[in-house]
């Protein structure tokens, strides 16, 4: 790393919990700590960092990288989802901020994963108690440990390494820390829980290794154990990636000297107690209105006559209120009308705590989906004395499901689904029945709805396709990809050729398939008459060339090799004027390759044989038109005038004389069979090659198969044979008539 790197990294605090990158205004990465090279898979010298994401995801970053460059601040973009080049799906929290350093733009770049976040609903009781040990730890074996801690300390090796086989042998999280936050001793199950060794903690200030967003929550519990000497109880707290633990509660306690001056905190988990929070003296709770300010979530403590005493930072942002102006006020001035209602139902209840559902303007929602759950909490003491409450408010992160936005029915079910140009249906997966369909599937197979969910899978398939439908159920095709063509029915009885991209997922708790359907008709017929064509021209006795606008050949048939002498490598990106005599070359330009024309075009000229031969040929060449009407490429087919063929240029022949009907009537004749003749001959290849396609695919023909492809073979020849007489018979009229 050099120098400028390193005095960038003395601006920044600590760096080592989140995953951290350095970049360049371009996205190429200069610094990258070990949390980030882990969460983006980088296992060599990192690049750019949108190389690691997928194209989609690539093209959102780099939108977020330009707009922080061009606001020249920051940007933090919550629960995005990034896909990456792996394929791995993360949704995580995305903030850039822009450091100008020697006139260079330096971005720094935070990605927390929604893998470090928690359900913050879960850490529901804040505990502040007077240390005793009897009442707060529940576990001997902890209490043995905590007693001798405080009777060691400050601990020597010998007594660390004590204390270290004692913690070793619960199964609950056992740390201490010292008057800095670091870790003197972690035990092997905390720090096992990380996949780590308790000397890799050891040393490290426990900040490293609690999720950003708690950081300073963690920091307030700290100061105030230190500066009170009171420990503190904390549900769904977590470290690392561990996420929030079930059923456990963390408990930090202070151990002190005899003048009570603070030398240490003892974290440990421990079974944890349900119910509501507990203020065990009365004093204490100020302390813990002061603290609940940096709790993550919007949080409320209302004291016992009904008067706001705290809000949390997140609170005021979700009622659109300051702090200053929502301390003092009854709580039913400031919550909706709804929500007061049942919190004052509950203030008269005998239940610690209740759960209610909130719409999107924080009103009781009875019906349908809601946006936001509350949770109400009773503050009490030793006596059970109610000393205040707590209100709780978490927005609802539906997952991202094909069940919700299918039952919901909303604007975005009407925009994905229903409207989705894209036919697509859903069927139970064990009875095959259909449970949904949109108008396109409706469209393509031709039914009404009512009609449509009345039948099942098979339904769309003839009896003779059902082995199919049943062979695909069987075969482990790739979720989320299309498969392989299936021929199914319409209303009307006609086919349409398919392929289906099926998803797996559940529908009213029942599993289900997702279907979209793409129609392929269409393209599975282009094909068959692409594979025709194909033929024809491979097995075809004119010349045929396939050039792009520029007269570069880019494909010829077998026919064109053999008469111009070339392989079809050698005829392949050539110029197609480098064939023709130069006599002609300029009307093949300019009648063709320049002519801007969009219309066949017919010409006679004259190629040139790999022996320079002239081979006279007529020619016709058909534009190929692209999808806005511009020339992609020429089809250009050659025929060879048959009296010309084998006769050297510039040689004079015998003429006849044009007073001789007979003569002529002759010459006629050997044309016109000699033209015959080409004319069958393609078709009759074309239909050969085809029999001899088709009998070669079949494996262990049975006799009847064998018998008659023997037949075809025995009048294929006979039919050449009777070709190769009528153009024996043509040539030697033609030659009678030369020497007459």
């Amino acid at each position: 790393m050099n120098k400028n790197i390193r005095k960038i990294l003395s601006f920044i605090p600590e760096l080592n919990r989140d995953p951290f990158f350095i970049l360049e205004g371009n996205g190429r990465i200069l610094y990258i700590n070990k949390q980030g090279r882990k969460l983006l898979n980088i296992t060599r010298t990192p690049t750019i960092i949108t190389d690691y994401f997928e194209a989609n995801t690539k093209e959102k970053f780099d939108d977020l990288l330009d707009k922080v460059v061009d606001l020249q601040g920051a940007i933090t973009k919550d629960l995005i989802q990034l896909i990456l080049s792996n394929g791995e799906k993360i949704k995580a929290q995305v903030t850039l901020k822009v450091f100008e350093y020697e006139a260079k733009i330096i971005l720094f770049c935070t990605i927390i994963s929604k893998r470090y976040n928690i359900n913050l609903s879960r850490i529901n009781r804040l505990g502040i108690v007077e240390y005793e040990k009897q009442k707060v730890i529940k576990n001997k074996a902890l209490l043995e440990i905590l007693s001798k801690v405080q009777g060691l300390y400050p601990l020597t090796f010998i007594a660390k390494e004590n204390i270290q086989n004692l913690s070793n042998k619960i199964d609950e999280f056992f740390w201490i820390t010292d008057s800095n936050g670091k870790f003197i001793l972690v035990n092997d199950y905390f720090a096992g829980s990380l996949k780590l060794k308790p000397f890799q903690m050891e040393g490290n200030n426990a900040d490293i290794f609690v999720p950003g967003f708690l950081k300073e929550l963690n920091y307030q519990i700290e100061n105030f154990v230190k500066q009170t000497l009171n420990c503190v109880v904390l549900d769904g707290f977590h470290f690392g990636e561990f996420g929030a633990m079930e059923n456990k509660e963390i408990i930090q306690i202070p151990v002190f000297d005899e003048r009570n001056n603070f030398q240490a905190v003892v974290g440990f988990s421990q079974p944890k107690n349900n119910g509501n929070i507990l203020i065990q003296e009365e004093h204490l709770i100020d302390d813990l209105y002061n603290i609940i300010r940096f709790f993550p979530k919007p949080i409320a403590f209302i004291t016992s006559e009904g008067r706001v005493k705290q809000t949390s930072t997140e609170f005021c942002k979700l009622l659109e209120r300051k702090s200053d102006e929502l301390n003092g006020l009854n709580f039913a001035e400031i919550l909706p009308v709804s929500l007061a209602e049942s919190f004052k139902r509950f203030e008269k209840s005998t239940d610690n705590q209740r759960i209610l559902p909130l719409n999107q303007q924080l009103e009781i929602e009875n019906q349908g989906d809601f946006d936001y759950t509350v949770y109400l909490t009773k503050i009490v003491d030793t006596r059970n004395q109610i000393k205040g409450f707590s209100i709780l408010i978490e927005k609802v992160e539906y997952a991202e499901s094909l069940q919700h936005l299918i039952s919901s029915r909303g604007k975005m079910f009407e925009f994905l689904i229903e409207n989705n140009p894209q036919p697509i249906y859903i069927y139970d997966k064990e009875n095959l029945k259909f449970v949904e369909a949109n108008n396109a599937a409706l469209d393509l197979y031709g039914y009404l709805k009512d009609e449509f969910l009345e039948m099942d899978l098979t339904d769309l398939y003839n009896p003779e396709d059902i082995q199919t439908l049943i062979s695909s159920s069987s075969d482990q095709e790739v979720e989320g990809r299309f498969s392989k063509p299936f021929r199914q029915k319409r209303k009307d009885g006609t086919s349409v050729i398919v392929e289906i991209s099926k998803i797996n997922f559940k529908f009213n708790d029942r599993d289900a398939h997702f279907n979209i359907i793409k129609d392929v008709t269409e393209s599975q017929e282009l094909e068959k008459k692409n594979q025709l064509y194909k033929a024809a021209f491979d097995n075809s006795n004119d010349m045929i060339f396939v050039t792009d606008p520029e007269g570069i050949i880019k494909y010829v048939n077998s026919s064109a090799s053999e008469l111009i002498g070339l392989s079809k490598n050698e005829l392949e990106t050539s110029s197609m004027t480098s064939l023709v005599v130069d006599a002609d070359r300029t009307i093949l330009n300019t009648s063709v390759f320049q002519s801007h024309l969009k219309e066949p075009v017919y010409l006679n000229i004259g190629l040139k044989s790999s022996a320079d031969e002239k081979l006279d040929s007529e020619i016709s060449a058909t534009p190929v038109l692209d999808f806005e009407g511009e020339v992609e490429s020429f089809v250009i087919i050659g025929k060879l005038k048959i009296a010309s063929v084998n006769q050297p240029e510039g040689e004079e022949g015998l003429k006849e004389d044009s007073s001789k009907p007979a003569g002529a009537s002759s010459q006629l004749e050997s044309v016109f069979l000699s033209g015959v003749f080409h004319e069958i001959l393609t078709p009759m290849n074309v239909i050969l090659g085809f029999s001899q396609e088709l009998t070669e695919g079949v494996e262990n023909l049975n006799p009847d198969q064998k018998e008659a492809v023997e037949i075809i073979n025995q009048n294929r020849s006979e039919l050449l044979n009777t070709m190769n007489s009528i153009i024996e018979f043509s040539e030697i009229q033609k030659k009678k008539d030369e020497w007459n």
